[in-house]
């Protein structure tokens, strides 16, 4: 983590994971950084593979990190191969999903997820995951993409908090 620290573009503040929210309402983690170390609410947290969430809550000496399968969490996702964007967001039954990806995109299975860099809190091209499964129903406008995450929350033991890019 801190070898991918020292070669990204972004600056980053390293984390360690001191507890996990249990309940089956949130999908969190604490992490030992907080307001005195410079960790603001909404800043993005990634490790060297890909996207983990968002800061949600912050105390001086730690910070609350809601994760990416949490439907509370949702960030710009852009699939490469298509360029087409949509929204990512976790479900109650902690899937991913990315939304509003346009009728007629020709987003398959297996095909890759990054973020898109529309927003403030996630450089483009951080990886999100791959494609599982493409559905659209007759009467929805929009094509629904089931997410793969490339990173495992389960087994998490540090992370990185973006404090800026560029």
């Amino acid at each position: 983590l801190l070898a991918y620290q020292e070669t990204t573009p972004m600056r980053t503040l390293p984390a360690r994971i001191i507890g996990r929210n249990v309940s089956n309402w949130y999908r969190a983690m604490i992490i030992n950084k907080g307001n005195q170390d410079g960790v603001h609410p909404e800043m993005g947290v990634i490790t060297d593979a890909g996207v983990v969430g968002r800061v949600v809550r912050v105390n001086p000496t730690t910070a609350v990190v809601l994760l990416l399968s949490d439907p509370n969490v949702a960030i710009t996702g852009m699939v490469p191969n298509s360029r087409d964007a949509g929204l990512v967001q976790g479900t109650p039954q902690g899937t991913i999903h990315m939304k509003y990806l346009p009728p007629l995109s020709p987003v398959q299975p297996g095909d890759p997820v990054v973020t898109s860099g529309l927003t403030d809190d996630f450089p483009r091209g951080l990886q999100i995951g791959r494609i599982a499964q493409v559905t659209k129903g007759d009467t929805d406008l929009f094509q629904l993409g089931e997410i793969d995450p490339i990173v495992d929350f389960a087994k998490l033991e540090a992370v990185l908090v973006i404090t800026s890019f560029h």
